[in-house]
């Protein structure tokens, strides 16, 4: 399973591999540290660690380089769907809003594994003590949930959710992240996804 860069070894891995498409060459460390204002020991660094990470190979010069596939092969377009409420259940038919491209090996996954990945939009606030916001968006894998999975699920075959997956004494109970919101112990569920992750678009300050 691969190991999940940071955002700025994630950085650092596009400048090379845009700079190995547009330049024809690895660049050197020099480059990559005027690039990001650090010293060349640090830069240094950050590409050893994409080394170790298996992102980066070291070239026959010396240098540090990409040798995986192209970003448009790495990436899968992930269908984002509307809206799903973290809060009471709601009646509604699912379309899809849009795609957004993601690399599965940011997740942790295998790069195969993208096309079990979509992508739901978040309303209300029955998640936040997870973090989940109203507005987020929240990257869903198709698989089996255990207790603990944040799941998208479809109640009684006609009601859409984000709760908690939980099972107390042999009963499935969907849970928020919110004290004021009530337990639903629905008498059919249907497993739509797990949440893998989570998008948030900044807001500027006013």
């Amino acid at each position: 399973m691969a190991k999940e860069l940071t955002p700025l070894q994630q950085n650092v891995l596009s400048f090379v591999r845009d700079h190995q498409r547009a330049c024809h060459v690895t660049p050197s460390t020099r480059a990559v540290a005027s690039k990001f204002g650090c010293a060349q020991s640090t830069a240094r660094q950050h590409l050893e660690a994409l080394g170790k990470k298996g992102k980066l190979e070291k070239m026959k010069d010396g240098k540090w380089g990409y040798t995986g596939p192209e970003e448009d092969e790495a990436l899968h377009s992930a269908p984002v769907y509307g809206a799903i409420p973290a809060g009471n259940p709601t009646a509604q038919n699912e379309e899809i809003e849009g795609h957004i491209n993601l690399d599965p090996t940011a997740f942790g996954l295998r790069r195969n594994a993208g096309k079990d990945l979509w992508i739901l939009r978040v309303t209300g606030d029955s998640m936040v003590g997870l973090g989940i916001l109203d507005g987020d968006l929240v990257v869903m894998q198709k698989r089996e949930p255990v207790p603990g999975d944040v799941i998208a699920a479809l109640a009684d075959e006609t009601l859409s959710t984000l709760k908690l997956y939980v099972r107390e004494k042999g009963v499935t109970i969907l849970r928020g992240a919110n004290p004021r919101i009530k337990d639903i112990t629905p008498a059919r569920l249907e497993h739509q996804g797990v949440m893998i992750g989570l998008m948030r678009a900044m807001k500027r300050a006013a």
